[in-house]
């Protein structure tokens, strides 16, 4: 996280017109060599297989997920502050990939009464439908309408 902070101080952020407005601190994984090394590695030895177990069977020939099929469309490391100067959510929105993962990088405690908000699970209302630990993933289709608060 300290890289990816460096990194926006420096003026290095994504494009994305919800980030913009929403003042959220965003950095592509690309720019950070550190982050960018440690995913190359965890994708085929943790997120990849995690990804096939959900959503492929190797077995069947109608499988939605095949590992060797599976490529990076966008990283991003993305910054909520609530006391800062940083944004503290991402309005509802949809991710242009098939599957999109999402690894908490804080303690709990940094973001108490924050997390995802997903629309179909009743994600309007006030307590979020996934809130985790650092370190946790969460893996969903990435046409589902979420949002993210701190």
């Amino acid at each position: 996280m300290a890289e990816a902070k460096t990194a926006m101080a420096a003026g290095k952020t994504s494009t994305f017109t919800y980030t913009q407005a929403s003042k959220i601190g965003e950095v592509h994984v690309h720019d950070l060599p550190r982050a960018r090394e440690w995913l190359r590695r965890r994708l085929y030895d943790t997120l990849f297989p995690w990804v096939v177990e959900r959503f492929g069977e190797p077995s069947n020939a109608l499988n939605v997920v095949v590992e060797d099929e599976l490529a990076v469309y966008d990283a991003l490391v993305i910054a909520y502050d609530a006391t800062g100067g940083g944004g503290i959510r991402q309005p509802m929105h949809r991710d242009a990939s098939l599957i999109s993962i999402n690894i908490a990088l804080s303690p709990p405690a940094a973001f108490t009464g924050g997390g995802t908000y997903f629309e179909t699970l009743g994600g309007g209302g006030a307590a979020p439908c996934w809130a985790a630990g650092r370190g946790a993933r969460g893996l969903c289709i990435g046409g589902a309408s979420r949002a993210a608060r701190s």
